[in-house]
């Protein structure tokens, strides 16, 4: 299985006339590299009936099921665009479930659409009911079972994270959830719904490499408007300032700690952490600097003659002594030795 092809093949597995089944590669795993050629690769699928879903799960390592088996009718389209994953999918009342054993990396971000019928999306312990046109994010190197109540198309873009403008962390959040209706969302999901009919019939070449890139940039946009809502939610809760100010000062001793690893480890976004503090009339990095010499300061009070200044320098978070003497002269006017001195000196 493809990375994201959920219910799409290759014309290689059996094929059955008598009872209208079309189920292709046994060997097919979530998150398997598609072939490449000189034309965009393409993969159409149909599965009707009960003898279509037994060949299903028979095929792959996940199971395809409904409640009328006899009645299902399933048709999809798969294609890769450069880089980015396509799926159309049309079918009756179904439920997918993705284990554990089909799912491979690499990590690989999904938007789900159902553009027609409402659906139902479980992953990590969380549970997303939508109406049609409303999306979800699922990560496809996870399992996750998904869920439509009547017949209707379905719409699957993914593409691998790395090559997505967002953090790993941050997508966590989102997994389970359905997409706020902002406007950008909206715009996807037209966007989406306009060109699933084109996709299906053919595409030309030339726009191969435009249109993969524009898909991508979609899906990083929507997924930044769901983390942007997340911000706005977070801001609407008592003490966030002090929540970032304790995540800050809890790893001070990481040198690389910036806005990007707040961001991140909060799960909002780095233009609400600036955001924070605008108000203090403070950047970050200067709060951040602050801090760990607010931390070192308390150190050399302390009575550790035994504490090496490169120690003390590691604890909060500077790269070495040097760089650590010069920001604390900077700050307190006076060399560490000396403010330790002085402070000894009183005792």
């Amino acid at each position: 299985m493809r990375p994201a092809q959920l219910w799409t093949g290759t014309a290689v597995g059996q094929h059955r006339d008598d009872q209208h089944v079309t189920i292709d590669e046994s060997t097919a795993r979530v998150g398997s590299s598609p072939p490449h050629g000189g034309v965009v690769p393409r993969c159409t699928t149909s599965i009707v009936g009960k003898a279509g879903l037994d060949a299903f799960r028979q095929s792959h390592r996940m199971r395809l099921s409904t409640t009328d088996s006899d009645q299902y009718v399933g048709h999809g389209t798969w294609l890769e665009i450069d880089g980015t994953a396509v799926h159309i999918f049309d079918s009756t009342p179904f439920t997918l479930t993705v284990p554990t054993g089909a799912v491979s990396s690499p990590a690989t971000l999904a938007l789900h659409v159902s553009m027609s019928s409402a659906a139902v999306m479980r992953q990590d312990g969380r549970r997303a009911r939508r109406p049609p046109g409303v999306p979800t994010v699922i990560r496809l190197d996870r399992p996750f079972t998904l869920h439509a109540d009547d017949p209707g198309r379905h719409v699957v873009v993914s593409r691998p994270l790395v090559h997505l403008d967002v953090a790993d962390a941050m997508v966590g959040q989102m997994i389970g959830r359905p997409l706020p209706t902002t406007s950008v969302v909206r715009a996807a999901v037209s966007f989406l719904s306009a060109l699933t009919d084109d996709l299906s019939a053919s595409l030309h070449p030339s726009l191969e490499s435009h249109l993969g890139r524009t898909l991508g940039e979609l899906l990083s946009a929507v997924v930044w408007a769901g983390l942007e809502r997340t911000a706005h939610d977070f801001r609407e809760e008592p003490g966030n300032r002090e929540r970032v100010r304790q995540f800050v000062h809890e790893r001070l001793h990481d040198p690389d700690l910036d806005v990007a690893v707040i961001a991140t480890g909060l799960g909002i976004s780095r233009r609400y952490v600036h955001r924070l503090f605008e108000a203090e009339e403070l950047t970050v990095s200067t709060y951040i600097r602050s801090a760990r010499l607010d931390q070192a300061a308390r150190l050399l009070r302390e009575d550790r003659p035994d504490l090496p200044l490169s120690d003390i320098a590691m604890r909060v978070g500077f790269h070495g002594r040097d760089q650590f003497s010069r920001a604390f002269r900077l700050q307190y006017g006076t060399t560490p030795r000396d403010y330790r001195a002085r402070y000894a000196g009183s005792r």
